[in-house]
């Protein structure tokens, strides 16, 4: 299922806790204090019982 989040737009829900994809993840890092993008990753971390995934969608990621 999807869901739209203020601060990180669409997330994927399951069993398993949240899906983020990881591409999204350092512009959004970019734009905002260290302090602020960890307590955005600490709320939905709380909102999934602190289960999230960060998806490339490849087994070699660019980093």
């Amino acid at each position: 299922m999807r869901k739209r989040d203020f601060f990180f737009g669409e997330v994927y829900e399951g069993s398993g806790g949240a899906t983020l994809r990881l591409s999204d993840m350092e512009p959004l890092a970019r734009k905002v204090s260290a302090e602020f993008f960890t307590a955005q990753l600490n709320r939905i971390l709380k909102e999934h019982d602190g289960q999230l995934t960060l998806s490339d969608g490849t087994s070699y990621p660019s980093f």
